[in-house]
């Protein structure tokens, strides 16, 4: 991201979710979430069956390093970060027309192999002091655009999840919006959920025609979404 001619045009990352969908995700949030990692450390668990909060707290809060505006104010970074994706051009692409339909695909028109929906669901804490919480745009509208725009985070609020929840999908999508925002560029930036891949014909396979059949349709619509983000730079 930073100047020359290695510049990047766009930057998207990309994990797995669930469903027979695409969610193209919104906003991202600070919040570091209540899952173990692969190192079995939980630095923000729930305690008593309510989540922390984050003021004072940084265990429950991604940590951004100094060059990226890193800080351990309730605001800097700041709680929401925003995708930057062209939504539009990349629903309207029809990205799933010409990909196979995987078995077991459940999504409801049965022209695409996926569908695309712009994923507009968060979770605040309205006052940063309380663990009470507010869920928006839940679910998100398949339709584009939705027929109620959707709200967005509060200004004085603090963020609980993304639209790729609190843990790996929402930190890989608020560090990749939040550099984009420092480096002070105007690019597309975002994160793409997939479709599960995780179907298979027979249990404990590590591979199989179904597998392999979700795995070749999800990385050929994955690959047009990515060439509908590229067509709309000039």
């Amino acid at each position: 991201m930073e100047p020359g001619p290695r510049q990047v045009d766009a930057s998207l990352t990309v994990s797995q979710a669930g469903g027979s969908q695409f969610n193209l995700e919104q906003w991202n949030g600070r919040y570091h979430g209540t899952y173990q990692g692969n190192d079995n450390g939980l630095p923000c668990p729930i305690v008593g069956g309510v989540p922390q909060i984050a003021i004072d707290n940084p265990g429950c809060n991604i940590q951004v390093v100094d060059r990226w505006g890193g800080g351990d104010g309730l605001t800097d970074p700041p709680q929401w970060t925003t995708a930057s994706l062209p939504i539009a051009e990349m629903i309207a692409a029809d990205t799933g027309a010409d990909v196979p339909r995987p078995p077991g695909d459940t999504w409801p028109d049965p022209s695409v192999a996926f569908g695309v929906v712009w994923n507009t669901r968060y979770t605040q804490f309205p006052d940063c002091t309380s663990p009470a919480r507010e869920t928006f745009n839940s679910p998100p509208p398949v339709d584009y655009p939705p027929a109620t725009p959707p709200v967005s985070p509060a200004e004085d609020s603090c963020s609980y999840s993304g639209g790729g929840g609190n843990y790996l999908s929402n930190e890989s999508a608020y560090r990749n919006t939040l550099l984009r925002d420092r480096a002070g560029l105007d690019i597309p930036a975002g994160h793409i959920h997939t479709p599960d891949m995780q179907h298979f014909e027979t249990d404990f396979g590590v591979s199989d025609p179904t597998f392999d059949a979700w795995r070749t349709s999800i990385a050929a619509q994955s690959r047009n979404l990515v060439h509908a983000v590229l067509n709309t730079i000039d």
